[in-house]
């Protein structure tokens, strides 16, 4: 199973709240690539894939994000998420699964 079939939801799969949903388990050569450091930059492959809003891994826009306002210049300056409980964690690789501890450099917190 490749990594790309990792982060796919199942097609027919119903939106489960992210409260019931149990950790996407890796296999453990999957977790090591996705943790390994790229030497060049200092960045891992999760690095790379790490969405700003949720801090997990996926290929789809992220469901923790309801709503995204930009200005006439392109800058993001709104994000509105939905509530706790209220939306879907299937298909999303979490940092923990990995073994990573350190939280997304970004500035979520500024725009929330």
């Amino acid at each position: 199973m490749s990594l790309l079939d990792l982060l796919k939801p199942p097609p027919t799969a119903a939106l489960t709240p992210v409260s019931v949903v149990e950790p996407l388990e890796l296999d453990p050569e999957v977790a090591k690539a996705l943790a390994t450091v790229d030497p060049s930059d200092g960045k891992t492959p999760f690095d790379r894939l790490r969405c700003a809003h949720c801090g997990g891994a996926h290929l789809r826009a992220c469901p923790r994000v309801k709503r995204m306002r930009w200005a006439e210049n392109g800058r993001l300056i709104e994000v509105e998420f939905w509530p706790a409980g209220e939306w879907s964690a299937d298909g999303i690789i979490w940092p923990e699964a990995i073994g990573a501890t350190e939280a997304p450099a970004d500035n979520t917190e500024a725009m929330t």
